[in-house]
C-alpha cells in the first residue's frame, strides 16, 4: 500500500506528474479502495476517493524517483 501524503499537493504539479508518471489503473482502484475503507466506507465519494489514490500513488512515485521530497 502506498504511503500516506504527508504535504500538499498543488494541481499544476499534479498535472504534471500524471503526464510523465504512467500509474497502472488496477494499482489506483487498489489504493482508492483503501482510501474509501479507511475513511468509513461512505457512500457517493467514489471520484474523490480515486482522486487521493491517485495523488497519493503519483506522489509516492515521485518521491522514489528523486523528482519530489516530503
Amino acid at each position: 500500500m502506498s504511503r500516506k501524503i504527508s504535504m500538499e499537493i498543488d494541481a499544476k504539479l499534479l498535472r504534471e506528474l500524471r503526464d510523465s508518471i504512467p500509474l497502472d489503473p488496477e494499482r489506483v482502484s487498489k489504493c482508492a479502495y483503501a482510501v474509501w475503507e479507511s475513511s468509513g466506507r461512505p457512500d457517493g465519494q467514489d471520484q474523490a476517493h480515486w482522486f487521493q489514490a491517485e495523488a497519493q500513488l503519483l506522489c509516492d512515485e515521485a518521491v522514489d524517483r528523486g523528482l519530489l521530497h516530503r
